[in-house]
């Protein structure tokens, strides 16, 4: 008896040393789940609509189709920065109609998202407005409140790609959105906000590869003389940077350097002739378009227009 009662209490003592070694392991996990302490730096948010493929920007607005009749549950996205790499992590907010009383109403809510009944009154806009509740994410641009903007009378039962219709092509318009972001973050190092970058998008979405073109250039006069009399080192640090966000390249600095003759010539031509000319060289390139899927984005529109950034009439997506 006096042995098993040894033996019992041995294992107490066992068991009472590893506690701390178990609820450590638990916070390491803990921790590995969330990947990061402290609050995330959320860049970007998105809304999605349960059933549906496809997401819808918040800032700059990307109004979500809907239809009268319709009741959908619209959750809050970010994009967080974990590790150096963008994750998808849903957001809390709270939610309430600001706009469109009447043609929306919100049946209930959760964490993160709001079931939303469309009302039969005909077609136009409503929003949603939200506030981020919560001290996890870290947020800049106005991205702790907004509106959620919902298109009545766009809805997946509509046809796509009616230019005038107030109608867009989903895919499309995912397309030119992902190509803004590439741009701003490429050229001007910021992530597209505000009315010139949804104008940007817009362009962009009926001009095809030419609208590309055109926001690369006027992003490169937007970083005026930034990027001037730039030492050797800092240009191939710059053009480093354009060949990986625009032509999509992997390689390091150095090895652009040393492994590509075009690259070493691209420095030369940057320092003598300027960012906006390099700028130029690189959208020009065939390996431009081959690098971003460019060869079949064609023109809408059918027409070029110089004045897109003021021009506010004609565009297929409605404005707010």
């Amino acid at each position: 008896m006096h042995t098993k009662t040894l033996k019992i209490f041995a294992a107490m003592l066992l068991l009472a040393a590893a506690m701390p070694t178990l609820e450590a392991q638990t916070a390491r996990q803990r921790g590995t789940n969330r990947d990061v302490t402290g609050p995330l730096d959320v860049i970007a948010l998105q809304t999605y609509v349960e059933g549906r493929n496809e997401t819808y920007g918040v800032k700059p607005a990307e109004p979500v189709p809907v239809n009268a009749g319709d009741r959908v549950r619209i959750h809050l996205v970010g994009t967080a920065i974990i590790n150096g790499n963008g994750v998808e992590r849903r957001i809390p907010a709270r939610f309430s109609v600001v706009a469109g009383k009447g043609q929306i109403d919100i049946v209930q809510t959760g964490p993160d998202w709001a079931l939303v009944q469309v009302n039969s009154r005909g077609n136009g806009i409503a929003q949603l407005g939200y506030e981020v509740t919560g001290d996890d994410y870290q947020m800049k641009g106005g991205l702790r409140s907004g509106r959620i903007t919902l298109e009545i009378g766009g809805g997946l039962g509509s046809s796509p790609g009616q230019v005038g219709s107030g109608y867009t092509d989903r895919t499309r318009w995912s397309e030119a959105q992902q190509m803004t972001d590439r741009l701003y973050r490429s050229i001007l190092g910021v992530a597209p906000q505000g009315d010139v970058a949804r104008e940007d998008t817009e362009h962009i979405y009926e001009m095809g590869f030419s609208g590309v073109r055109d926001v690369a250039l006027a992003l490169a006069a937007d970083a005026g003389s930034r990027y001037d009399r730039l030492s050797q080192d800092d240009a191939v640090e710059v053009l480093g940077d354009l060949y990986r966000g625009l032509l999509r390249r992997t390689g390091n600095d150095n090895e652009l350097w040393d492994q590509d003759r075009g690259f070493r010539t691209n420095v030369d031509t940057l320092r003598r002739q300027g960012y906006q000319k390099m700028v130029q060289v690189i959208v020009d390139a065939g390996e431009f378009m081959n690098a971003n899927d460019l060869r079949d984005f064609g023109n809408l529109a059918g027409r070029d227009d110089a004045n897109w950034r003021s021009d506010r009439s004609r565009y297929a997506i409605p404005r707010y």
